[in-house]
C-alpha cells in the first residue's frame, strides 16, 4: 500500500472511532480523559504513540503540548514474532488496504475501548503498566 493510501485509511478510521484530526495528531476527547495519538518514527520504524492526561488535572492555560500523565507505544499486534521496538512497526508498505483497516479498527477498540467505558478506573486498575505521573496516581488515589 503506499503512504498515501495508508494516511487516508488511517484518517478515516480515526475519525470514524470518534478521533479528530488536529495537524499531525489524532484527539479524542472523553469525559474523564483526554488521548492523543501520533504517528512515529525512530531509526526508521514507524509507529503509533499515545499520549493521555485527566482532563481534571489540567486548565486551559497550560499548553496542549504540556499535558500528559503517560505516554505508551501501541503494538499493532500482526507481527508476533518481532521483538524490541520493532513489535510496534506499521509495515504499511506490505499491507493491502482491506488488512490494514482490519488491524487498525482491531487495535483502536484494543486501545481505546477500556477508556470509553471508565477511563479513571481503567488507569486505576492498570497502574502497574501505565507510568502515570506522580499527580496522576495522587489524583486516583493510588498514593
Amino acid at each position: 500500500m503506499e503512504k498515501r493510501v495508508f494516511n487516508k485509511i488511517t484518517k478515516e478510521i480515526f475519525l470514524e472511532y470518534g478521533f479528530i484530526k488536529d495537524e499531525n495528531n489524532y484527539i479524542l476527547n472523553l469525559e474523564d480523559v483526554t488521548i492523543v495519538v501520533k504517528f512515529c518514527s525512530w531509526r526508521g520504524v514507524k509507529s503509533f504513540n499515545y499520549y493521555f492526561y485527566i482532563n481534571e488535572l489540567y486548565d486551559e492555560s497550560v499548553p496542549f503540548e504540556k499535558k500528559f500523565d503517560s505516554v505508551i507505544e501501541i503494538k499493532m499486534e500482526h507481527t508476533p514474532e518481532l521483538r524490541g521496538y520493532h513489535a510496534h512497526e506499521i509495515l504499511y508498505e506490505e499491507y493491502d488496504e482491506m488488512k490494514y483497516k482490519e488491524l487498525l479498527t482491531t487495535m483502536l477498540h484494543r486501545y481505546f475501548d477500556p477508556y470509553k467505558k471508565n477511563a479513571l478506573q481503567f488507569l486505576r486498575d492498570n497502574d502497574y503498566c501505565m507510568c502515570l505521573t506522580k499527580k496522576a496516581r495522587q489524583y486516583l488515589g493510588l498514593i
